[in-house]
């Protein structure tokens, strides 16, 4: 019952937490469906497959990772471990069955509908140990990537996978389902997908096929994006997970040079597009605000006890809760719920606006608004971090393109307008344009970060949470920022 509480309270309470713990270890092994070789699978084979997976997400145990999620999240490592466990627990029957928990399969959704294909990779994932293709990687890594026959048979083993996410974005009109289960399986999924997607494209840049790699790191931005439409916030934060380390791992890229005109025009083109049409905070907030009160009506329905779940949730308010009825509790939870037109109309601010907003005074003055002032908070910082990771790299990938036409990388960006790009991008935390500096033979590019002051590239201190820092997010140069 607590996991579904949690959802009633909103995942924005602790899925900042989950993003950096369960999406940022690597799994020892992912186990999937056997499933066949086929990378010449078409499009209209894929229209008949949908094979189902029930096996549960993992939390990854890694205590170094779960140590630097507590510090982001200023809570205790221990803490925020008992928090995701109970987060990715499969719940307690609530009279409606099995299968109200069970996770939604392509099964579910209609062929004209983006998510079945991105369900259906989640169902192709193949039988691979994830921690020896990691361990590969970092040792062609290390050796300055080297044509090897094993990785690229183990690359092999996820095409049909990438095939199913290809074809849900041809397809469009993606639309997730209602969350069944906290957290549900594909989420775990759809992260590792990325992850090794990413591993691809650099390798294939690696061996000169920079219009296959560059083709795979719009993939999966794109898909990063599209897969979070009609999710709840706990989507959205995987969405931006998979979007930094796509944008991290093509600027990588980019700084080997080597590519041609027509590629780096090419992701120009495309990043211009993803920019447009990003699904945004406000926007995944907006579809949990018309989930929140029809679930909290089916759980009292079901038994739900209120106060035991909050006591647990919240230990800290228990001097409160004891003061209050049954009927005053339940009146807190549904005008705490209220409280979401108002978080949506935050969210939908730009950064440097929103920081002019009172948080507190737009909430209901009771421990759940309490619980959700900083998570808000939390989640903006990292849209804006992220919307600087995208159109930095863009501006980076214009610069290269500069720097290959004209021998020298320019004076000031207003340089690559219009021959390079249409318009220069907002830097989103300061809503002026990207710090940019011609250094030698590179340049450095900044934004403003989230003290949202030109601090002239100086990099982000390494105190305090993100949100708290001072200095720039350093997007390109000798000492560029790990975001977030």
């Amino acid at each position: 019952m607590w996991t579904k509480t949690l959802l009633v309270l909103g995942t924005v309470v602790v899925g900042l937490g989950a993003f950096y713990v369960v999406y940022s270890g690597d799994e020892a092994s992912v186990r999937g469906p056997e499933t066949t070789s086929s990378s010449d699978r078409t499009t209209e084979d894929f229209l008949s497959l949908g094979g189902t997976t029930n096996d549960a997400a993992r939390i990854d145990g890694d205590a170094d990772e779960n140590v630097l999620a507590a510090e982001r999240m200023g809570i205790g490592a221990e803490e925020l471990v008992r928090v995701l466990e109970r987060l990715f627990a499969s719940g307690s029957d609530d009279g409606q069955g099995a299968d109200a928990h069970a996770p939604y399969t392509s099964k579910d959704i209609a062929l004209d509908n983006g998510a079945h294909y991105f369900l259906l990779a989640v169902e192709l994932f193949p039988d691979v140990d994830m921690q020896k293709l990691r361990a590969k990687w970092e040792e062609l890594r290390a050796n300055g990537f080297p044509d090897d026959a094993e990785f690229w048979a183990m690359l092999d083993k996820f095409q049909e996978a990438f095939d199913a996410i290809r074809t849900g974005l041809e397809v469009g009109n993606a639309l997730m389902p209602p969350v069944r289960t906290p957290g549900g399986m594909h989420l775990a999924r759809f992260r590792k997908l990325a992850q090794v997607m990413n591993m691809e494209a650099q390798y294939y840049a690696a061996q000169g096929h920079y219009g296959a790699g560059f083709d795979d790191y719009i993939t999966v931005l794109n898909f990063a994006s599209e897969s979070s439409r009609g999710g709840v916030v706990i989507d959205g934060l995987l969405a931006i997970a998979m979007e930094q380390m796509a944008a991290k791992s093509l600027r990588e890229t980019l700084a080997w040079g080597g590519a041609a005109p027509e590629d780096y025009r090419f992701l120009i083109d495309q990043m211009e597009a993803l920019d447009a049409q990003m699904n945004t905070a406000w926007e995944i907030l907006e579809t949990e605000a018309g989930l929140v009160n029809s679930w909290l009506d089916v759980l009292l329905e079901s038994g739900l006890d209120l106060r035991a779940a909050f006591e647990e949730e919240a230990p800290e308010f228990g001097d409160v809760l004891a003061t209050m009825t049954d009927d005053e509790l339940e009146s807190m939870y549904r005008e705490s719920f209220q409280d979401y037109d108002g978080l949506v109309e935050y969210l939908a601010l730009p950064y440097y606006e929103a920081q002019a907003v009172d948080l507190d005074a737009l909430l209901s003055q009771n421990p759940i608004g309490h619980l959700l002032v900083e998570a808000m908070g939390k989640i903006l910082v990292q849209e804006a971090a992220t919307r600087a990771e995208i159109r930095g790299t863009m501006l980076s990938v214009a610069l290269e393109l500069y720097a290959l036409e004209n021998d020298a990388y320019p004076d000031s960006l207003e340089a690559l307008m219009p021959g390079y790009l249409a318009l220069l991008p907002e830097d989103p935390f300061s809503g002026g344009s990207f710090g940019y500096a011609a250094s030698g033979s590179g340049y450095v590019l900044w934004s403003a970060g989230p003290d949202m002051r030109d601090d002239g590239g100086v990099p982000l201190d390494g105190t305090g949470s993100f949100d708290e820092r001072e200095g720039d997010i350093v997007i390109q140069g000798e000492e560029a920022d790990a975001v977030g």
